[in-house]
């Protein structure tokens, strides 16, 4: 797609979000007002859902590769990310589709999932053994012939770390690192338990996740 048909289809995006922005407010602020009465409230969750999948079929119509994720700032501003769920070649264009976007009062529009500052010392993910804090959790790098995997080592006594305990692993590190330095930083991640690779001499706090972050800056101003 040619840079004037990307920078049109992006136009075209902006004014729909521009028509139902206020609408899109209203719903957003109504479901967080209902999930703080009740965090568990399913009702509300699939309101949001609908709320994105509409977004969604539009966002689509610019590039399929991108997606919508919506949140709250600590500033109160509705938070709207568009994502490429770590395809590095959809990067490009989700740069591109947030540099057409207008100012929208009350809206904070990003591109790609950012870092969240301060998430290294305060999370747990669940797992058979209960529930596993930044202390109990070491990250190791493997360079392989032809990957870089960034792995989770987590104490537990278990073989296996369960699907939901990995996705979480997973979406954690992300959050430390942000979608764009995952996803150009390694090739994979995997997660598992200290049962299993004890035998691992270099490994590191999770916390200390940080000093990757430092060393990706770094690269990006040289």
């Amino acid at each position: 797609m040619a840079d004037e048909d990307v920078n049109q289809a992006a136009v075209v995006f902006w004014d729909w979000f521009s028509q139902n922005q206020q609408i899109l407010v209203d719903e957003f602020n109504d479901v967080n007002n209902e999930l703080e009465d009740d965090p568990s409230n399913q009702q509300a969750f699939s309101r949001v859902e609908r709320v994105l999948d509409e977004m969604m079929v539009h966002l689509h119509e610019y590039d399929q590769r991108l997606f919508p994720y919506c949140g709250f700032s600590p500033e109160g501003e509705i938070e709207l990310i568009v994502t490429a769920e770590g395809n590095v070649e959809a990067f490009e264009s989700a740069h591109q589709l947030i540099d057409e976007a207008p100012d929208f009062e009350g809206w904070k529009i990003m591109a790609l999932k950012p870092r969240a500052v301060g998430l290294a010392d305060d999370f747990e993910i669940r797992t058979q053994d209960g529930e596993v804090g930044p202390g109990s959790i070491q990250y190791s790098i493997l360079k392989m012939e032809k990957e870089t995997i960034l792995l989770l080592v987590v104490e537990s006594e278990e073989d296996e770390i369960e699907e939901e305990a990995a996705y979480m692993g997973v979406n954690l590190v992300e959050a430390l690192l942000g979608e764009q330095d995952l996803a150009t930083g390694f090739d994979a991640i995997d997660i598992v338990t200290t049962t299993r690779y004890n035998e691992l001499d270099q490994q590191w706090p999770l916390a200390d996740l940080s000093s990757l972050t430092r060393e990706f800056d770094r690269r990006r101003l040289h």
